[in-house]
């Protein structure tokens, strides 16, 4: 039960009716900002991660995990600077096991599909599709913050998994 952890939580602060939000460290910038923006679709992201968990059984861990990694992106995002290097490589280095495991189990190639063999499936391609959204919000928030440009391959990497994902469903 969430209240239990937080029995004076505020989630109404009025702090934002006037269009702006304040990022880590005390920045306020307009909602429409470009870094909120992709923190927005990051969100995004995260919700569509969730359906895509109650729709299978057996990535619903391993998805979890990529959940938690994403909030510590987006904390970095926001200005956080949650996340070290080698913290990162990790991540990386587990997504890329866990895709070669599932390309090894399913032997399913990498042809483009159409979606929707299955609702499952239909969730990690939607996933992946809203990721590569995320990506290239990210590729252009790096222009001006050169330190976001190493989650670019962390992101590239989460839209290959929900593709082999989705197409190892299908198997």
């Amino acid at each position: 039960m969430v209240a239990a952890f937080f029995p004076a939580m505020k989630v109404t602060t009025k702090k934002g009716d006037n269009g702006n939000t304040t990022l880590f460290g005390g920045r306020k910038v307009p909602k429409d900002h470009p870094l909120i923006e992709l923190l927005g679709l990051m969100d995004e992201v995260q919700s569509v991660l969730g359906l895509v968990k109650t729709r299978i059984n057996m990535g619903s861990p391993f998805i979890k995990e990529l959940q938690k990694e994403l909030y510590a992106i987006m904390a970095d995002v926001a200005g956080a600077k949650k996340t070290n290097p080698k913290e990162l490589d990790r991540w990386l280095r587990k997504l890329e096991r866990e895709e070669e495991r599932l390309l090894e189990e399913s032997k399913i190639g990498n042809k483009f599909v159409i979606p929707g063999d299955s609702e499952a499936e239909a969730w990690c391609q939607f996933a992946r599709s809203r990721v590569r959204t995320c990506e290239r919000r990210l590729i252009g928030a790096a222009r001006t913050n050169p330190d976001l440009s190493r989650f670019i391959p962390y992101l590239n990497r989460l839209s290959d998994y929900f593709f082999i994902l989705g197409r190892s469903l299908l198997v």
